[in-house]
């Protein structure tokens, strides 16, 4: 059944007339009434009686006028929805850790020239409750920087891996040190970032692992602050590489010679749910950058 056929006939039973219909919808009459022939047809049954200049619909056409507008609702509604792509629109929600929100800006940017109707809305890091988040609509996608994250409602991707790496002012205490044990680590104020949850819990299982606590940990709600902290020569940190890799080539901040780490960046959404095309056209960017990513040293 031809789409077309079905709006003509529509066109027609509103407004009770194919001479009517053929101007409003620009065809010869002719024409309009070779579509509902070919549409009768199809469907194997009579749409229009007339009664003298009366034109009416026959049962079947009365049935076909309850379903029509649905259809060519629906019709519509995938035109806009799959159509072309520089008429994507809509708000991307999103939970970002800080450094992840820095990673994404250069691509968030090109995003906004390729289609300038899409707006973005970064909200602050969260380890608990993205689950009901993802399904209540109140984010469209999340990122963490963690080891995994597993709940039977979404869908994780590993995106590419982060390297973590300790620092400390250039003239820390510590700088020096060919090794650093974690025991070293206990004199030294530990600055946190909340903003940028949850691959502390990496280290908190080193912790836990090695029977140690941190007896001084300090939560910061911005890297900034930390930095500027460290900077200062008060305490260390783990943070992303690529959150302190100017500070390093600045040598304001030095990597210490502490053990390894790393974490990945995890994108989630919500699972087996209806992904609107525009955040269908964000995530690929996204991946795009994850597979072009070249993990420092």
């Amino acid at each position: 059944m031809e789409l077309r056929y079905l709006k003509t006939f529509h066109t027609i039973a509103t407004l009770g007339s194919f001479y009517r219909a053929a101007e409003v919808l620009g065809y010869a009459q002719s024409t309009v009434s070779d579509q509902i022939k070919t549409l009768e047809t199809d469907l194997q049954v009579t749409l229009f009686k007339r009664a003298g200049n009366q034109l009416s619909l026959t049962p079947a056409g009365e049935r076909l006028f309850q379903y029509a507008p649905r259809v060519l609702n629906m019709e519509t509604e995938i035109r806009q929805e799959v159509g072309e792509v520089s008429a994507l629109s809509g708000t991307i929600s999103m939970r970002v850790p800080e450094t992840v929100s820095l990673l994404l800006l250069p691509l968030v940017q090109e995003f906004h020239k390729q289609f300038p109707r899409v707006n973005f809305a970064f909200n602050a890091c969260t380890f608990f409750g993205i689950e009901e988040e993802l399904h209540t609509g109140t984010i469209d996608l999340a990122f963490l920087l963690a080891d995994e994250y597993k709940s039977p409602g979404v869908n994780v991707e590993a995106l590419m891996d982060i390297p973590l790496t300790a620092v400390a002012a250039a003239g820390h205490r510590l700088a020096a040190m060919p090794f650093i044990e974690l025991a070293e680590l206990r004199a030294e104020p530990f600055l946190i970032p909340t903003s940028d949850c949850n691959y502390i819990q990496m280290l908190e299982k080193i912790l836990t692992a090695e029977k140690m606590e941190l007896p001084q940990i300090w939560r910061m709600n911005t890297l900034s602050a930390i930095k500027q902290i460290l900077a200062s020569g008060t305490g260390v940190s783990v943070l992303p590489r690529m959150a302190v890799q100017p500070e390093l080539d600045a040598g304001v901040l030095v990597a210490l010679n502490w053990r390894p780490l790393q974490a990945k960046l995890l994108m989630i959404r919500q699972k087996n749910a209806w992904q609107p095309p525009v955040l269908e056209a964000f995530m690929a960017e996204v991946r795009k950058l994850g597979a072009a990513a070249v993990t420092p040293v």
